[in-house]
């Protein structure tokens, strides 16, 4: 039997340590993409103020072309800058979002619920991606 030595142990780890890393990076981003990991954005919702809590709307956004996403400092395809859900005024809130944070060129559809505005509660919206639509 040949002796492990300290070079091989330690080569070792870093292997174990890289596979490890690289197992997180592609599982992080397959729940991204599936919906699962959530994202809480500074964004544009219209709300009526008859939106109770707990109900839920059908929602949606248009993706950032080049233009819009260099003024407002995003990057091309960002789909949480402005959520339209009802004909109501614009209100301006961190929303939690359930869905991917850059796409194409698309309409993205949500469905969003009002929350509560209590202490524990960091977005008075939560809204997560049923879909898309090439624009």
């Amino acid at each position: 039997m040949s002796e492990l030595t300290d070079e091989k142990v330690g080569c070792g780890c870093w292997i174990v340590i890289l596979i490890i890393g690289i197992a997180i990076y592609v599982g992080y981003g397959f729940l991204d993409s599936t919906g699962w990991i959530s994202h809480q954005e500074d964004t544009i919702i219209t709300a009526r103020s008859d939106w109770l809590v707990g109900e839920s709307k059908v929602c949606r956004s248009i993706t950032l072309n080049h233009a819009e996403a260099f003024r407002l400092s995003k990057e091309t395809g960002y789909t949480m800058s402005y959520i339209s859900c009802d004909d109501g005024p614009e209100h301006k809130m961190r929303v939690t979002f359930y869905g991917l944070k850059l796409q194409g060129n698309r309409i993205i559809n949500w469905r969003c619920t009002r929350g509560d505005t209590s202490f524990l509660n960091n977005s008075a919206f939560t809204c997560y991606q049923t879909g898309t639509q090439q624009q």
